[in-house]
């Protein structure tokens, strides 16, 4: 398989070159509650621009912290021309302890129902690594990370400072 740009010889190095080299990254630098609501909505820190026609390797570390009444539910969105095939390891929605069960199952970018478990009274920091593929067609845009509570409870549920996604482009 060809690296990501082809670089020919004598070719001029520009700033526009180095830049589509270069890994994409979103860092959370504070953390981002929610309470009472199940309804998946765009995470203010974890989105990123990308042009059209353009591929990824996404991987990612989603820090939460969630009581187990709660939970908590991610999804991506994705440009309207983009395809995203993901996996999340972490532990399923019954947690009710810090170790136990993984779930790797495939996920696309329509899934916003993808659950994970939260423990002890949101008083408990959990991770949740992601790896996934992500195919931009002629449609330039953000790709987002979106979350909220499984189930609607007062005791918010957070995604924490230190969370972050990174984008390798192949194409």
């Amino acid at each position: 398989m060809p690296q990501f740009p082809t670089i020919y010889a004598g070719q001029r190095i520009t700033s526009s070159l180095l830049t589509s080299m270069e890994t994409l990254q979103a860092t959370k630098l504070s953390s981002t509650s929610r309470a009472s609501t199940t309804t998946n909505t765009d995470d203010p820190d974890l989105t990123l621009s990308l042009p059209a026609n353009s591929s990824y390797i996404v991987d990612g570390l989603i820090l939460f912290a969630a009581d187990p009444a709660a939970d908590l539910k991610i999804g991506y969105t994705v440009p309207v021309s983009g395809t995203f095939t993901w996996s999340m390891f972490g532990q399923p929605s019954t947690t009710t302890t810090t170790s136990g069960t993984v779930i790797t199952d495939g996920q696309s970018a329509g899934s916003t129902g993808f659950m994970l478990g939260g423990v002890t009274s949101n008083a408990k920091v959990m991770t949740a690594q992601m790896k996934g593929f992500l195919t931009l067609g002629s449609t330039a845009g953000a790709f987002t990370f979106q979350w909220s509570q499984g189930t609607s409870n007062a005791l918010a549920t957070s995604v924490q400072a230190g969370s972050y996604l990174l984008l390798h482009r192949v194409a």
